[in-house]
């Protein structure tokens, strides 16, 4: 579903939401670069101080079975994501686990829905199912409030609804 685009004066929140896509695009084009990227909402509205230029090339790091995830829907056991596209461990008012990408047993809903209630009450969002059972297991936010904001176009999944399974290293 295409978004329309945006016009009028770029505010900071806006830089601030063009720096994590940018940061994350980064973080998911180079897989061999080991770590998390947690979306936050900025605690104030200055912009952080800029880092200080390093000549420092980062350094690779091989990937782990024991770093990885895979999340299930709860209902089938169906692969729906894994933690190499994890961008936010949790969002804890809403019991969310929040994805940059997800697999293809993942539908999403063409119908838009607004939340009549709840933390989602007055926010657009598409609904994520299962598509083996048919289970809703999360939802993809369309427009949102500023708290929700930076959960924009990210692939959110309910808590109770997934399952999540972690290899044990074979010794």
């Amino acid at each position: 579903m295409a978004r329309p685009g945006r016009r009028g004066v770029c505010s900071s929140t806006g830089r601030e939401e063009m720096a994590v896509r940018r940061q994350l695009q980064r973080f998911f084009e180079e897989p061999q670069i080991r770590g998390t990227i947690v979306v936050e909402r900025p605690l104030s509205l200055e912009p952080p101080p800029a880092p200080p230029p390093t000549s420092e090339v980062p350094r690779c790091y091989e990937l782990r079975p024991e770093d990885c995830a895979m999340f299930q829907c709860r209902g089938c056991w169906a692969v729906l994501g894994d933690s190499l596209h994890l961008c936010a461990l949790e969002e804890q008012r809403l019991g969310l686990l929040v994805c940059l990408r997800v697999t293809s047993n993942v539908l999403c809903e063409e119908a838009l829905m607004v939340g009549l209630e709840g933390a989602l009450m007055g926010c657009a969002y598409n609904t994520l199912s299962c598509q083996s059972c048919g289970s809703v297991v999360g939802f993809v936010l369309y427009s949102a409030f500023r708290d929700l904001a930076h959960l924009r176009g990210f692939f959110c999944f309910f808590k109770n609804s997934i399952f999540w399974w972690v290899p044990c290293p074979v010794f």
